[in-house]
């Protein structure tokens, strides 16, 4: 719809905002802001988040659902019509015992991150970015600090299957005849 999508964090809060290239303020130069929405506080600010600050956040779009990676353990799924989170899916709770319902909300709003691993090997071999593939109502993902690959319902972020990353899994190229 000629709309910007970005994901922003400010004090420790990351927010979708939706920009509108065509509408720029002539003192600032910016685009304008047309609406924000909140999706939740990761657990360590970005400044001190070693491997997330140098992580993209590559959106994905299909039946007006936007796939937000957030690159903090969990992924989003917003409605644009609305404005508003449809699922959050954590991809850390498969692989971590005695975690939480990510859609739980937490004073009122959603806060679907898990506790970040600060501690996190550089040199370790991961996943390297890739944009979430949307295929048939489906979400394929991957996230740099995750240890498998997901296949997500695009309706509800529900898990329909998953599978470990072995050491020689680079990246996500494509999905091809049903075959990631």
């Amino acid at each position: 719809g000629g709309k910007l999508y970005v994901v922003v964090e400010k004090d420790r809060e990351l927010r979708l905002v939706c920009l509108d290239p065509s509408k720029v303020d002539a003192a600032t130069r910016h685009p304008e802001l047309v609406w924000s929405q909140p999706l939740g506080s990761p657990n360590v600010p970005m400044p001190q988040d070693t491997l997330r600050r140098i992580q993209g956040i590559q959106l994905a779009y299909s039946d007006n659902v936007l796939v937000v990676p957030t690159n903090a353990g969990a992924v989003l799924g917003i409605d644009l019509l609305s404005h508003s989170i449809v699922w959050a899916r954590s991809y850390r709770l498969a692989q971590q015992a005695n975690v939480g319902n990510p859609n739980q909300p937490i004073g009122g709003r959603i806060r679907p991150f898990p506790n970040a691993n600060m501690n996190m090997n550089l040199n370790a071999d991961r996943w390297r970015t890739s944009t979430p593939i949307i295929s048939s109502g489906k979400v394929v993902f991957t996230a740099y600090d995750a240890n498998s690959v997901m296949c997500l319902s695009l309706r509800d972020g529900e898990i329909l299957w998953e599978a470990t990353r072995s050491s020689d899994d680079l990246y996500i190229a494509g999905i091809y005849d049903n075959k990631v």
